[in-house]
């Protein structure tokens, strides 16, 4: 019989998941990959629970005791996130963000122009393209979603929605490219129509749909950067402004303090999300001929987080890696404007230590922050 279930469990090629997305399935060690980007179960059929337990040790590392994951089954099921009750603030004026369309055409006094290079543009381009390419395809979400958002996934209707359509977007059918443009711009209007009804999930959930398939339109699609893609712009500017009201800082980051798990993941996935819009946005207006402006409104938010951070999947691991986090930056982590220009009025010893700063946080930061480093070097100056 052992030998029976053996043979049975090898015919089976793709997990249940894949099977019913009719996608392909790579049946990694203990999850395949197109489950794990999506932080659920994987399943296989005829396969007992025990079986596919052992498989996935990840899912029963110990905890701490005073931590939820103590409430997960023996099945080893994940705790379902609790996204009530976050203590967020936002610490700078979200106006900006929502009026930043009008910088391209009525520039503030003060206002500091970038520089985009044609071999930058299209490096963000590149990059930018390939988030949409992956999403598309089913094999992993862009480094704007955090996993706890993907085990809550239908709870939040405008980002479920969107990574279902942008399945669409790959390969499509000679002749339906229409079809899918028409279909991703009804869903845009559902979500901008919907705006105020959103609560503080949904509303970030909703802003990272609608960047998504404004970058699908225009990467996948060949929607140019004419009219109909700045008024997105102008609607994607709105959505950021609307969910940044919400928060955009940990009550406990500004008190170093260690924060609720799933507080912080919104947080930063918040903060990651805006942070592409602003790299969409400068490839939009570098294309037009428009002038793009540094982003001064996002002084003092916190760069994206180590790798550690941001991929851990277990409330334990993430609580002992963000007080190792706390301990290593006494001075505080570093923050997006640190990456910007260094001031007339910086002394020697202040440009060093910014130096020391990012090469630190360069150590530990995932692909994401690297490339944001890398574009931010060439087209804010030295």
């Amino acid at each position: 019989m052992k030998g029976s279930s053996r043979y049975s469990r090898s015919r089976q090629k793709v997990c249940e998941n894949c099977s019913t997305a009719k996608a392909k399935c790579d049946r990694g060690q203990g999850k395949c990959s197109r489950c794990a980007a999506r932080g659920i179960r994987c399943t296989y059929p005829g396969a007992d629970n025990s079986t596919q337990s052992s498989e996935a040790p990840e899912e029963q590392d110990a905890v701490s005791s005073d931590s939820p994951d103590r409430h997960r089954s023996a099945r080893g099921h994940r705790e379902t996130p609790d996204f009530a009750r976050l203590r967020l603030c936002c610490p700078i004026n979200v106006d900006d963000i929502q009026n930043r369309w009008l910088n391209l055409f009525v520039p503030m006094p003060g206002q500091q122009p970038k520089q985009y290079p044609a071999a930058i543009t299209l490096f963000i381009s590149r990059v930018l393209k390939s988030y949409v390419a992956a999403a598309s395809r089913g094999r992993t979400v862009p480094p704007f979603i955090h996993l706890l958002q993907m085990r809550v996934l239908a709870s939040v209707p405008p980002l479920s929605i969107c990574l279902s359509l942008m399945r669409m977007c790959e390969q499509p059918a000679p002749g339906s490219e229409g079809v899918i443009v028409d279909l991703l711009r009804r869903e845009m209007a559902t979500i901008y129509a919907n705006r105020s009804g959103y609560d503080h999930t949904a509303m970030l959930a909703a802003f990272q749909a609608f960047l998504l398939y404004a970058m699908s339109l225009f990467f996948t699609l060949a929607q140019g950067p004419d009219a109909g893609m700045r008024e997105a712009m102008m609607h994607l500017q709105d959505l950021a402004a609307m969910s940044c009201r919400h928060g955009l800082v940990c009550a406990e980051e500004q008190q170093r303090a260690r924060p609720k798990w799933e507080a912080w993941a919104v947080a930063e996935a918040k903060r990651r999300t805006l942070f592409t819009m602003y790299l969409f946005d400068s490839v939009l207006s570098s294309l037009d001929g428009l002038p793009t402006f540094l982003g001064t409104e996002l002084a003092g938010l916190p760069a994206p987080a180590s790798r550690v951070l941001w991929q851990a999947e277990e409330r334990g691991a993430w609580e002992s890696s963000y007080s190792l986090d706390l301990a290593g930056w006494s001075n505080g982590r570093l923050r997006i404007d640190e990456l910007w220009p260094v001031s007339s009025d910086m002394g020697p010893a202040a440009v060093l230590e910014r130096c020391n700063r990012v090469d630190r946080w360069l150590e530990d930061v995932d692909e994401y922050g690297t490339m944001l480093y890398a574009v931010t070097s060439c087209t804010h100056g030295t």
